[in-house]
């Protein structure tokens, strides 16, 4: 999803407390110990953060829910609360209770760390949120947008997708396109669609009005917005839990994690990847379509790349270079090279990975999603033995265009494998498409996390998701200059294991490992269809409490134990 995520406000509060200014410890009680007294060398740092609840891409909206986070690190013992205000009013309280370990054979005690949280629903406007600690604290402006879609923010200025009916004449369509102040872009042959442009001078929201007004028009829409929402001897493996979970540490995606940036999973919490590999390591007799930001060609990467067709829809060329890199981490979770005692293993380890780059930022327009779609189709009907897109992104508005590419999709035979989003969200109330769309060739993926539950901040969906797959703390291929990529929250570089590498979140890098699963079994099955695929990637999850309900197979993607095919 969208992975990709969205954090609304960021400040960092740095400040010291002196003697005069300490909390003073209790000297009766069940709290009574006794206090290192601080010095200026014994700081109390703190961090106040702000994002969603549901952790959306694209911008805040009013009735979403927020997260307002205090990280309080401390050498001084705190006994305490962190107050959280919103335009002065109170919102919630929380007690921070930090004993520091001061040795007696050095001068400083060892940091001792805490947070807190508490939320609140936004309301549209601006805001002063505040943490305070005791008699200090610090204020962060936000500003909530309306619940309104916004030009350049959710769609396209001056831009719309029209179709018209089968029965409309080429001279009636150049008539009306005229007569409503537009001009064509380009038309999508296949789904018949134009993509146009108001010269007018009239708001999108008038001249999509004007458009569904005509008899020969079947629909129009704004051009929109969607965002972006691993036993091989490659030597970071051993942190993959998400490939094979012993239980082991791992290094944690959060880089707000400031009293630790490890985690230890729960043994069996994987997709039992070891399995798969026992059977199938090559997909490569079939072509896996990445809709993303293209792909870095990383030296564990490069020879699972397939250039022959592929495209890069944003600037127009045959060269999908990923400059923002959202496309190579993805890729890297699929099919990294595996077993060639380099940085990380894919799922697939021979693979045929075609980049069709939709974009150089965090989101893309209908309009280009709708060309690489029909290139695809093109690609598969000139002979390209394409059978899987992943597409790791999505939004919450609904493009009749884009469900119109995707019944072309299935009568291809082709299965879109797409993420649930990052909202934390119920998608039966709260839609989000491509997932939420009908056709059966979706399968759309909601994240789990290292102790098999479900992500905090992933959506869900009782009929709308099909299952849970790895998406928290998954390690990635980074590109040369990932400064963008990993301004992403949840998103942070391990140049301590390696340059190239990465740890992020996201519902995202769970589409990559089902699709990574379905080319294995799809190679591995070869006769089987699309909707056979799917049917034995559902049939084979590893059922968890913690899902069900929130996932139509109640379960976590995992190897199927016993494959006939």
């Amino acid at each position: 999803m969208r992975s990709v995520l969205l954090v609304v406000g960021l400040v960092t509060l740095l400040f010291g407390i002196s003697a005069a200014q300490g909390v003073p410890c209790p000297s009766t009680g069940p709290l009574a110990t006794p206090c290192p007294q601080p010095t200026p060398r014994q700081p109390t740092d703190m961090q106040l953060i702000v994002e969603p609840v549901a952790k959306g891409l694209g911008p805040l909206r009013g009735g979403q829910a927020l997260a307002l986070i205090a990280y309080v690190a401390s050498r001084v013992t705190l006994r305490t609360e962190v107050i959280f205000f919103v335009g002065g009013r109170l919102i919630d309280r929380e007690l921070v209770n930090i004993v520091a370990n001061c040795p007696p054979e050095g001068p400083l005690c060892r940091i001792g760390t805490q947070s807190v949280q508490v939320l609140w629903t936004a309301e549209p406007g601006p805001h002063q949120v505040t943490a305070r600690l005791t008699t200090l604290g610090r204020t962060l402006s936000l500003n909530v947008l309306g619940p309104g879609l916004v030009e350049d923010l959710d769609f396209a200025r001056a831009e719309l997708l029209v179709r018209f009916k089968p029965e409309a004449t080429a001279a009636q369509v150049q008539e009306i396109v005229q007569r409503l102040g537009t001009q064509v872009l380009q038309l999508f042959a296949l789904t018949r669609i134009h993509h146009l442009r108001i010269i007018d001078g009239a708001s999108v929201a008038t001249k999509v009005a004007q458009f569904q007004r005509e008899p020969l028009v079947e629909f129009a829409e704004s051009n929109s917005y969607w965002y972006y929402q691993q036993r091989p001897n490659d030597p970071l493996f051993a942190y993959q839990w998400n490939l094979h979970n012993t239980g082991q540490r791992h290094p944690r995606a959060d880089r707000f994690l400031i009293f630790g940036d490890t985690g230890q999973g729960t043994p069996g919490a994987d997709i039992g990847a070891l399995r798969a590999w026992a059977q199938i390591t090559d997909s490569s007799s079939l072509v896996i379509a990445l809709l993303d930001s293209g792909i870095f060609e990383h030296i564990d990467l490069k020879a699972n790349l397939s250039l022959n067709g592929a495209r890069d829809f944003a600037r127009g060329d045959d060269s999908p270079d990923d400059l923002f890199g959202h496309g190579t981490f993805v890729a890297s979770i699929i099919a990294a090279v595996g077993n060639n005692n380099e940085e990380i293993a894919g799922l697939a380890w021979r693979a045929r990975l075609w980049p069709l780059k939709l974009s150089e930022e965090l989101r893309f327009g209908w309009n280009v999603l709708l060309a690489a779609l029909e290139h695809t189709i093109a690609q598969k009907r000139a002979g390209l033995a394409v059978r899987l897109i992943n597409f790791s992104a999505g939004g919450s508005e609904r493009s009749q265009s884009i469900q119109t590419a995707l019944d072309l999709i299935s009568q291809e035979g082709l299965l879109w494998v797409t993420a649930a989003g990052n909202y934390g969200r119920d998608l039966e109330r709260e839609p989000f498409y491509p997932c939420s769309y009908p056709q059966e060739i979706i399968l759309c993926v909601a994240a789990s996390d290292h102790r098999d539950e479900l992500a905090a901040w992933s959506s869900w969906g009782a009929r709308t998701v099909d299952l849970a797959a790895p998406g928290e703390d998954i390690l990635g291929l980074l590109i040369e200059k990932p400064d963008n990529f990993l301004r992403l929250p949840r998103t942070r570089a391990l140049p301590d294991l390696s340059s190239g590498i990465a740890v992020a979140s996201g519902t995202s890098y769970a589409t990559a490992h089902v699709t990574g699963a379905a080319a294995l079994l799809w190679a591995l099955c070869p006769g089987k269809n699309a909707r056979e695929i799917r049917q034995i990637i559902l049939d084979s999850v590893e059922k968890r409490t913690g899902l069900a309900g929130r996932a139509a197979s109640g379960g976590r993607l995992r190897w199927p134990e016993r494959l006939a095919c």
